[in-house]
């Protein structure tokens, strides 16, 4: 999200420049956090207040649609829809985000709910009968392999015969 806005680089590079020249180890560390702490910072007094804007804009937009002698759009309201529309994207990026950073979290450790699923989608991606060219069905898994080995080889032979 940081990055569709256009003063994301020059902030990033203005802390960057701001620490100086790193010599050691602590002084890249250092450099790291300031960036970090920089870019924290820009985006909670850039981004922080997504809802709260859209709110407001939302109640203005309304107001200026309720006066009586309004014909069209004015140049204001259409100032306040692409206001809102860019607005309501950076909302969407934040819960994709939210929600992918809290699967990673949570998906990182290993849980009842995510074993399950893992065991879950095995079980669903297993092949546990083939049938064979006479109709019945068969469930050793060696046939099954020798059969699927068969098949792909003859496919192939009469591809490269063709």
């Amino acid at each position: 999200m940081w990055e569709r806005d256009p003063s994301f680089g020059d902030v990033l590079a203005e802390a960057w420049n701001d620490s100086g020249r790193a010599q050691t180890v602590s002084g890249l560390s250092a450099k790291l956090s300031n960036v970090a702490g920089t870019s924290q910072r820009w985006g909670r007094s850039k981004f922080g207040a997504v809802r709260s804007e859209l709110r407001s804009l939302r109640l203005w937009l309304g107001e200026l649609r309720a006066f009586p002698d309004r014909v069209g759009p004015s140049a204001e309201e259409e100032r306040i829809e692409a206001r809102m529309v860019e607005l309501c994207l950076q909302e969407e990026i934040i819960w994709h985000q939210r929600a992918r950073v809290q699967w990673l979290a949570e998906g990182d450790s290993n849980t009842k709910f995510f074993h399950r699923k893992a065991s879950a989608r095995r079980a669903r991606n297993r092949i546990s009968e083939l049938q064979r060219t006479d109709g019945t069905v068969c469930t050793d898994e060696q046939e099954m392999a020798n059969m699927a080995s068969n098949f792909y080889s003859n496919l192939y032979a009469e591809i490269l015969l063709a």
